[in-house]
Parts: C-alpha cells; structure tokens; sequence
C-alpha cells in the first residue's frame, strides 16, 4: 500500500510518501521539490513518486491512497482531464501502472492520509536547502528542567554521493552554479539508471551498481574476513569489490584503510601478530605479541614449531632485525635451520606463488603478517 500527498507552499512544494509491506514494515519520504510546483501538480508527483518507489522495491499489485478527489478522478478515469500539463502528468501515471500486474486506486479522508499530509508539509516548508543535507533533532525534555537532554539524529546514510546524480539522470535538476553544472553533466555522462537503482558504465566491465559508502565497507569486510575471505591487500580488495560488480568513488581508499585494521588489540597491549605457515601443509601457527624482538620471536618458533613439529629445515622471512639479528642467526645456526629472506622490493614473494629454495619443504615464517598491527 502507498498513501501520497503533495503540497505547495510560499516557501515551495514538497510530497509526502509512506510506503507499507504486506508484511507491516513502514517506509515514510519526505521530498522537497526544487522546481516550482501549483499544488495540484506536487499532488500528481507525489503520486509518480510513490509508484515508482513502490515498483523500486519489486511491488507487483499496489493500492493507492490519496486524499486528492481530482487526482483520483482523473487517474480512475471518472474525471477528463483537457490541460497539457495534467494530461502530461495522467499519460505518466498510466505508464508507470501499466508496469504493475493490478492496482487499486481510492481516494481517502485528509484525516486517514496524516502520515503522508505531514510529510508534505515538512517537504515544503524547508526553504532553501538546495542539495545540502539536513540533520533532525529531536529533544525528550525541556531545556530548564535541570536533566540531561537526549539528542536522537536522523540517519543520513539516506544522503550520499549518489543524489546530485540521480536527480540529474531522472529530473534533470543541475546545480544554479553554471561550473558545478557542467562538473555534473560530465560525471553524470558515465552512470545511467536501470530499475531506479544507480549504475557505472564501464568499457570492459559490466555495469556496476554503485553503493554508499556505509555499504560499500560492508561488501568490503565481507569480501575480506567472510565466510570466503582471503584476507587481500587494499588494491586487491577494492579489485575484487570491482569484479563483484560493485562501485563507490572512495573504494580504494577505504580498502587500504579496512586492511590496515582487521584485528582488535589483544590483551596486555598484544598489538602485533606473528604467523608461520608451513609450506607443504599450509597449516597455520599465529600468536598475538606486544613486541616483536628476537627474543619473542625465538620463544614463538621454539614453542609453536619445534616443540610440537620438530627442526624445520629452512626459515623464509624478510630483512627485519627481529629475523636476521645476531641471536635469532646463532639460535637458527645452533639447530641447523637454514635462513633465507626476501627481496626488500619484492615482500609478495615471501608467499607460496613466490620463488622457493628446492629443499624448503618445511615450516616458513611470513613477516609481512608477522608485523601487521592489530589495531590502532
């Protein structure tokens, strides 16, 4: 079900939109027109919108409430409409219902419309916010009653970078700014809009659905640390999120932001985490450090892999001085562990896919995990 209403004020015209599942759940739209609107055409985009957000989200038979007598008339066909405009605005309801497999359209009491009415009214009594974003307050007490006040702040995840575009693409509103304008009309050039949902053209890629940012780290943590995470780097994740068929212009930067924290510290200020991967099994042996010296480093060897699996034959890590200083070469010496490094420009190839000695078959340590921090 979708209860509409439109208003038009001194102040501007906005509509009022409350769309309801059958399941109960209630979404309520608050939008401000930025065009001039009489209040019978903020009451037919109102109606516009509400059909088009109701077929966003996969409705397929839609009932209507709308507290214009003249609107519903026209739409149900009781009311012949002779002005272009309205003809205009009828031929794009029309439209939209012809894409639903049935409808009911039926006029209500402004007293059974409120939720929608006081939306409307919120729309189009805000003047002059062009595309800023607004942040509502709600105060539970009086200032002078001596108690702490609590703030609840809308969310503004509903705001995102995708809406000067989107309002291009489907209004063709542009920015009074003649250079914001033309900025504009040339980013817009490369998005297009399938089934109301914003996508990038790409020249190799299929189309990728761009994402806020809020949900644009979700698909990034669980591309990262989900069921199949991989644990990448930061390019390589945003590579993947973009082969998953996702966009969002900071994607690369929040990728290398997510991987420099993808553990909580420790306890007893254990901040560093040192991993040894064996490079037959691949089985994994980790321990959270609060420091990374030689020291630790023998005690972690000692402990996790010799104690339990025996000598390793050879030990692959990078030119850290926690691996290649003077106590852990005469330990690795004492044992007959053999030690290779990495290239200092190539740390990659401390992994599997990189270059191996033949004879290292045994326990290996990867420094570039060893030394990540867990946490800030």
């Amino acid at each position: 079900m979708v209860y509409v209403d439109g208003s038009s004020t001194s102040t501007g015209s906005g509509a009022g939109i409350v769309v309801e599942s059958p399941q109960g759940d209630k979404f309520q739209y608050a939008i401000k027109f930025l065009f001039p609107a009489t209040n019978n055409e903020a009451e037919y985009e109102a109606f516009i919108m509400g059909i088009k957000l109701a077929l966003s989200v996969g409705a397929k038979k839609l009932t209507i409430h709308s507290d214009s007598q003249l609107i519903v008339s026209q739409v149900n066909g009781n009311y012949e409409e002779k002005e272009d405009k309205m003809l205009e605005y009828l031929t794009q309801v029309n439209e939209f219902l012809s894409r639903l497999d049935s409808y009911d359209i039926k006029q209500i009491p402004r007293g059974e419309n409120e939720s929608a009415d006081r939306l409307a009214k919120l729309a189009s009594s805000l003047a002059n916010i062009d595309n800023r974003k607004i942040t509502f307050l709600t105060y539970s007490k009086e200032e002078n009653d001596g108690s702490d006040v609590t703030i609840f702040c809308a969310d503004n995840e509903n705001h995102s970078w995708k809406d000067e575009i989107i309002d291009y693409l489907m209004r063709g509103n542009l920015p009074a700014n003649q250079v914001e304008a033309r900025k504009l009309r040339v980013r817009a050039a490369r998005f297009t809009i399938i089934d109301g949902e914003l996508y990038k053209r790409g020249f190799s890629l299929p189309y990728l659905k761009c994402l806020t940012p809020a949900k644009g780290k979700y698909v990034l943590r669980e591309i990262h640390e989900g069921i199949c995470g991989n644990h990448l780097a930061g390019r390589a994740l945003a590579g993947k999120a973009l082969c998953q068929g996702y966009f969002w212009p900071m994607m690369k930067q929040d990728a290398i932001e997510l991987v420099k924290r993808p553990f909580p510290p420790a306890t007893g200020q254990r901040k560093f985490l040192i991993v040894d991967v064996d490079y037959f099994t691949k089985w994994v042996e980790a321990e959270p450090l609060a420091k990374i010296s030689e020291r630790d480093v023998i005690n972690f060897l000692w402990k996790n892999i010799v104690c339990r699996f025996g000598i390793p034959q050879t030990l692959v890590s990078d030119n850290g001085t926690q691996f290649s200083g003077a106590k852990i070469k005469y330990w690795c010496k004492g044992l007959s562990i053999k030690q290779f490094f990495t290239s200092v420009g190539n740390p990659q190839a401390n992994g599997h896919r990189g270059h191996q000695p033949d004879h290292s078959t045994a326990p290996q340590n990867t420094p570039g995990q060893c030394q990540r921090k867990m946490g800030g």
